[in-house]
């Protein structure tokens, strides 16, 4: 893939995109209440995407293999999940 031009920071890519204006909006404005920049929050959204993907995949992988999840499972790994994001859950 052909990148929109040369860096020389070989940590990061910089890239155009364009996004219909009312969701830059909203990133802009999300972006800005969390205290980082537009493009910080745009990487750490698609980073957590990933994460959702590769998660969902590991699940579907692991129910072919074990059978599906019971309903006291995902109880529980969403009680672990939300536990460890720090939610408290009544």
């Amino acid at each position: 893939m052909q990148h929109d031009r040369e860096q020389s920071d070989p940590e990061h890519v910089e890239r155009m995109i364009t996004l219909p204006a009312d969701l830059a909006a909203r990133i802009d404005e999300t972006a800005e209440k969390a205290g980082i920049s537009f493009d910080n929050w745009l990487a750490q959204t698609v980073a957590l995407r990933f994460l959702s993907e590769t998660q969902r995949r590991a699940i579907a992988e692991w129910e072919r293999t074990a059978g599906p999840l019971t309903e006291k499972q995902i109880a529980e790994g969403l009680m672990r999940a939300w536990s460890a994001l720090g939610v408290v859950v009544p």
